[in-house]
């Protein structure tokens, strides 16, 4: 069966091949594209511009994938809010490309969302079907590439929450940049007023593939058990590392002054925990020393200070 996985070379994207390169037997064949060529798990990233549509239709004739998990995007919010042209091009019309294809071929494809899409509200929890009320470019441009998706069956849309984890290749990221300065000693910043449901990469894309396997169709969160603060977590993550690194508390307006980010969009992820939490949380966080999702205070889940 024919996989295609746009956005390989990120954080998710490489705990995903990881999973797949270690499934018995291989009998799936893999394309991978991201913005530049690397050999990630002895799959090569083939490099395309998602931001050209003929690229992306030439692909797709080409392999005519059965499964696609569309992971590219811009990397981090902020960039979104300054670069609103490279997430329309990524998140909505490519998206859309996608959904038709899988419409017309009888495809299926995972779209990665995003928590952003909520307002953030101060008992934070989002159920699964809650509508998208964005207050940012990356969010609005996520809700309209879910509106596609959805819109057409075409697959599952998994609202992803904040993730962290093991870095395992050197794609720079939002993630990697915490990563490297936990490693080195160097300071690292934390927010304290906004709050997410964190979940390891390897978590996540543990659950991307249960939903493939399943072929899911609809919109589904995908976050941790707990509900913290960016700080916190960061706080836990350089405990659990021993890492010399001092986090700062920094609050919403010094870290982002140009764009609105939303405070609480923790998330409800008990349907995806009642399908398959015992694969998808199985072991915490992978076999790292960044943080088991148990070290998380439990007490803090819908909080509302």
């Amino acid at each position: 069966m024919p996989w295609l996985i746009t956005g390989a070379s990120g954080q998710l994207g490489g705990a995903l091949l990881k999973l797949l390169a270690t499934k018995e037997p291989r009998q799936d064949t893999v394309t991978c594209i991201a913005r530049s060529w690397q050999k990630i798990h002895s799959y090569d990233i083939r490099a395309l511009d998602l931001a050209v549509p003929g690229n992306l239709r030439l692909l797709l004739e080409s392999v005519r994938p059965s499964k696609i998990i569309h992971l590219a995007s811009v990397a981090r919010p902020d960039l979104a809010e300054a670069n609103p042209e490279i997430g329309q091009a990524i998140d909505v019309e490519a998206t859309r490309i996608i959904a038709e294809y899988c419409q017309a071929e009888h495809a299926w494809m995972f779209f990665a969302s995003s928590d952003f899409v909520h307002p953030g509200r101060p008992e934070g929890l989002y159920g699964d079907h809650e509508d998208a009320r964005p207050i940012c470019v990356y969010g609005r441009q996520k809700a309209a590439g879910e509106e596609i998706v959805l819109s057409k069956q075409a697959g599952a849309v998994g609202r992803l929450a904040m993730m962290y984890g093991q870095v395992l290749h050197g794609r720079p990221g939002g993630w990697t940049a915490v990563a490297e300065k936990l490693k080195s000693g160097e300071d690292v910043y934390g927010l304290t007023d906004e709050l997410r449901s964190p979940i390891s990469f390897q978590q996540a894309a543990r659950a991307i593939l249960c939903l493939a396997e399943d072929r899911f169709i609809g919109q589904i969160n995908i976050g941790g058990r707990s509900t913290v603060s960016p700080f916190e977590l960061m706080c836990v993550i350089a405990r659990s590392a021993s890492s010399k690194s001092r986090v700062v508390e920094i609050s919403q307006k010094e870290y982002a002054q140009k764009m609105r980010r939303p405070k609480n969009v923790s998330l409800d992820s008990s349907r995806l925990r009642a399908h398959f939490g015992n694969v998808i949380y199985q072991g915490g966080c992978l076999s790292d020393p960044v943080v088991n999702q148990s070290q998380v205070r439990p007490d803090t889940v819908g909080r509302t200070s």
